[in-house]
């Protein structure tokens, strides 16, 4: 007779589909990894069918489109399991708040985002790059009374929370410097 030991495939779970927002960072791992029930896991990618690591318990994927992400586990008797997860992936949102520009001293310019309020545009904060604080919180648009040269940044969030930047650059034009000459009697 012969004894047949029927040995256990690696248990592992590697997490629940996602969505992440484009160009962040996402940590995948396989839990228990050196132990006699997971020995290696290897990573690859279903769209560029490529190894994306070897023998790692973990990996970053930096979600610039979706994919989905393979592990491939070993346990210390070769036996091979795998598991996989969807990463998709949540585009930024998209806005434009003009050309660069130039107004005159002590005038008042307003810059704004088209599209707040929408899916697209959730939230609006702008900054100054010279004073490097938050000028207004949560508003699609700024004005204020132009007194030097700055850069100012919105930073723009859409429902998903993914977050997106653009900015103006603000320069100055100085008022003319004029005399009429002395005050006279007429």
């Amino acid at each position: 007779s012969i004894i047949v030991d029927v040995i256990d495939l690696p248990d592992f779970n590697v997490g629940a589909d996602t969505a992440i927002c484009f160009n962040e960072m996402i940590i995948i791992s396989v839990p228990g990894f050196g132990t006699d029930e997971i020995d290696s896991v290897n990573w690859y990618s279903k769209v560029s069918g490529n190894q994306l690591i070897a023998n790692s318990a973990e990996y970053t994927y930096a979600v610039t489109a979706k994919d989905t992400l393979i592990a491939e586990v070993f346990n210390v008797n070769r036996c091979v399991n795998y598991d996989s997860i969807i990463v998709d992936v949540i585009d930024l949102p998209v806005f434009d708040i003009g050309q660069d520009t130039a107004v005159c001293f002590n005038e008042l310019l307003t810059v704004s985002v088209p599209g707040a309020g929408s899916d697209e545009i959730d939230s609006v904060n702008w900054y100054s790059k010279v004073s490097g604080n938050q000028l207004i919180a949560n508003s699609a648009d700024y004005t204020y009374s132009v007194i030097s040269k700055d850069t100012l940044i919105a930073e723009v969030f859409n429902v998903s929370r993914c977050v997106n930047y653009d900015s103006i650059i603000v320069d100055v034009i100085d008022l003319p410097v004029f005399d009429i000459g002395p005050d006279t009697a007429v």
